[in-house]
């Protein structure tokens, strides 16, 4: 009976530990600007494609400026759970200059990037347009930095799945 109440806690505290139960947490809200993660579809089979969108909107009433030294401003991000770190996807399109970014009050400015599910059968170079995801769940994300924010503003997490 004890190893049986053992096995059962061991496993309990398992599955308290892995990232599958759900997405990470929402995070903090900004009054300045509100940042929004899309995928067009919540499971994408081997060889499919949807869309990862994101977009930052100036939610005060002035116009805002958001200024960084170098590096991007808007970040899109993926965690695959339970898998490999997935390197920063616009690490060779972000300036090492500085950036600036104007928005009027209410307005929105949107962007993209095509995921497609990867088959191991076929070439990579058969397999555009989408960046290519193995099998296995997936978080996605946006972060916006700038210099006129007190801290960086993340999106919420999104989960999708590619089987």
């Amino acid at each position: 009976m004890k190893r049986i109440l053992r096995t059962s806690a061991l496993a309990i505290i398992l599955m308290a530990c892995k990232d599958s139960v759900g997405p990470k947490p929402p995070s903090a809200k900004s009054t300045v600007v509100e940042v929004i993660t899309t995928v067009s579809k919540a499971q994408l089979g081997v060889g499919d494609t949807a869309t990862f969108g994101y977009s930052l909107k100036n939610i005060s009433a002035d116009s805002l400026t958001l200024t960084t030294n170098d590096g991007c401003q808007i970040r899109p991000e993926l965690d695959q759970v339970d898998g490999p770190k997935i390197p920063n996807l616009l690490e060779l399109l972000c300036p090492t200059a500085q950036t600036v970014l104007v928005l009027a009050p209410g307005e929105k400015v949107a962007y993209g990037i095509v995921l497609r599910g990867y088959d191991k059968t076929k070439a990579t170079d058969l397999q555009q347009p989408g960046y290519l995801l193995s099998t296995g769940t997936f978080d996605a994300s946006m972060l916006v930095t700038a210099n006129e924010l007190p801290a960086p503003v993340r999106s919420d997490w999104i989960r999708f799945t590619v089987k």
